[in-house]
C-alpha cells in the first residue's frame, strides 16, 4: 500500500517537473522572440522616434530664426513708418522754401531747406534747392567776403545732391544742371562745360530747358568755351527734334 502511494506521488512530480521543464523551455522561446523583435522591429521604430525628434527640433530652430527676422522687418516697418511720418510733417517747410526762392527771399529760404533736411537728410531735391538757393543768395551780395561762404556752401550741397542721384535714371538732374551755373560763376568753365554735358547725357529732356534759360547765356557768350557749348546742347536738342534753341543762338 505504501509503495503504490510513493509510486503515485513520485508519478506526480515528474509530471510536474515535466510540465515545469515545459513552461521553462516555453518562456525561453517568448524571451528569445522577444529579443529579436526588439532588435528587428523596435530599433527601426526608435530611429525613426529619433528622426522625429531631431526634425521636430530643427523646426522649433527654424521658427526661432523666422520669428526673429519677423521682429526685425517689423522693427524696420516701424521705422519707415516713422519717417514718413516726420516726412509728411516736414514738407511743409520744402513748399515754404520754394516760396521763399521764388521770391527771391534767400536767407528765408535756406532756413527752410535746411529745417527741411534736417528730418531728410538724403533728399537729393532738397540738397538741389539749398544749393541753388545758397548760390543765387552769393550772386545778390556786393561782398565778395561774405558771398564766398554761400558759394561754398552751394558747392557742397549741388555735389551732395549729385552724389545722391549718382545711378539713379529718368529724373531731371537739376543739380547737376545747377552745379554747372555755380562753377561758371566761380570761374571754373571746363567744369561748368562738363556739368552741361553731364545733365543732358544723363537727362536729355533737359535741353527744352536749358535752351530757354537765360543763366546759360553768358557760357554761350564765352570766348573760351562758348563754341562748344553751343556744340554740345544744339547736339541733344537736334536729338530731341528741337526747331530752335534760344541760348545757343543768343549773340552779343
Amino acid at each position: 500500500m505504501d509503495e503504490k502511494r510513493i509510486e503515485h506521488a513520485l508519478s506526480k512530480l515528474r509530471r510536474s517537473s515535466a510540465m515545469s521543464m515545459l513552461m521553462i523551455g516555453a518562456g525561453a522561446v517568448f524571451l528569445v522572440g522577444a529579443l529579436y523583435y526588439s532588435a528587428t522591429r523596435l530599433t527601426p521604430l526608435e530611429q525613426k522616434i529619433q528622426a522625429l525628434q531631431a526634425s521636430e527640433a530643427e523646426m522649433s530652430r527654424r521658427i526661432t530664426v523666422l520669428n526673429g527676422e519677423l521682429e526685425q522687418k517689423r522693427r524696420e516697418l516701424e521705422e519707415v513708418e516713422d519717417r514718413l511720418q516726420k516726412l509728411d510733417e516736414a514738407l511743409p517747410l520744402l513748399q515754404a522754401g520754394t516760396r521763399h526762392l521764388m521770391s527771391r527771399e534767400y536767407p528765408e529760404a535756406i532756413k527752410s531747406y535746411q529745417d527741411f533736411l534736417a528730418v531728410s537728410p538724403d533728399s537729393s531735391e532738397a540738397h538741389n534747392f539749398l544749393g541753388y538757393a545758397e548760390f543765387r543768395y552769393a550772386r545778390s551780395l556786393e561782398d565778395p567776403s561774405a558771398a564766398k561762404g554761400h558759394y561754398d556752401r552751394a558747392r557742397a550741397s549741388l555735389e551732395k545732391a549729385v552724389a545722391l542721384q549718382e545711378g539713379t535714371s529718368g529724373r531731371y538732374r537739376w543739380a547737376q544742371y545747377n552745379l554747372a551755373l555755380l562753377h561758371f560763376q566761380l570761374g571754373d568753365k571746363e567744369a561748368a562745360l562738363q556739368a552741361v554735358a553731364g545733365t543732358l547725357s544723363g537727362s536729355p529732356a533737359m535741353v527744352e530747358m536749358l535752351c530757354k534759360d537765360g543763366q546759360f547765356r553768358s557760357m554761350r557768350l564765352d570766348e573760351e568755351i562758348g563754341a562748344r557749348f553751343v556744340e554740345i546742347v544744339d547736339a541733344v536738342a537736334i536729338a530731341k527734334g528741337l526747331s530752335t534753341c534760344w541760348v545757343t543762338q543768343a549773340r552779343r
